[in-house]
Order: C-alpha cells, then structure tokens, then sequence
C-alpha cells in the first residue's frame, strides 16, 4: 500500500516538473517581446516640466 502511494507521489512530481516546463516553454515568446527599458508614456508632453510630469 504505502509503495503505491510512493509510486503516485512520485508520478504527480514528475508531471508537475513537466508542466512547470512546458509553461515557461509557452511563455518564452511571449516574454522575449517585452523591453526591459523603460519607455515614455506616449501621452506625456515632450515639454512638460517635472511637476507636471508627477500629476
């Protein structure tokens, strides 16, 4: 009984690692799309001083 129960333990482990895998592999295209780099917002003036900025 209890090496049945070890055996299922170790059967759902090893499906998680493998989904875990396969939801970072479905994410990474995604993911390499996205800039690190902070952007402008488009809708904040060119000339806006910083108060305005912080508003």
């Amino acid at each position: 009984m209890l090496d049945d129960l070890a055996g299922v333990v170790d059967s759902i482990a090893v499906a998680l690692a493998f989904a875990n895998l396969s939801a970072l592999e479905n994410v990474r295209p995604i993911s390499s799309r996205l800039s690190a780099a902070p952007d402008i917002s488009p809708f904040l003036d060119p000339e806006a001083g910083r108060a305005a900025a912080m508003t």
